[in-house]
């Protein structure tokens, strides 16, 4: 019964699933809205449904990636694939910024709901992740 909702997950790495979920306990799995450049997975017999994810982001789609700004950018492959082609789930009203969801005519596909009109460059990133 685990809920993986609206998240963004860029990995500039070479492990292949952005997420995965596994065992044969794990059921009632839900991953939806879920923007990522790498593959979800089952794994070792769990299942789930999933559904209105996007996995085959491109860096371009983000403000600045390299620096962990995982902010969408207004252009025609986000507009297709991400703006707006969301379902709506009211367990997240809100984007990663507190902006209620949606802005548009349905909720976007991630963690960020894009404000049309906001500068991107003046948002602050999202994470920073080091290893």
């Amino acid at each position: 019964n685990t809920l993986v909702f609206n998240n963004t997950i860029y990995l500039a790495h070479s492990y292949p699933w952005a997420i995965e979920y596994r065992f044969p306990e794990t059921t009632n799995v839900a991953i939806r809205n879920n923007l990522a450049n790498k593959a979800i997975v089952a794994r070792d017999g769990a299942s789930g449904t999933v559904n209105y994810n996007v996995t085959a982001a491109d860096s371009s789609w983000f403000v600045n990636p390299a620096q962990g700004n995982l902010h969408l950018v207004n252009m025609a492959a986000t507009q297709t694939s991400v703006i707006d082609q969301g379902v709506v789930l009211a367990e997240v009203p809100t984007d990663i910024d507190g902006n209620a969801r949606p802005q548009g005519s349905a909720y976007d596909i991630g963690a960020d709901e894009l404000m049309m009109g906001l500068s991107p460059k003046a948002m602050l990133p999202i994470i920073r992740w080091q290893h």
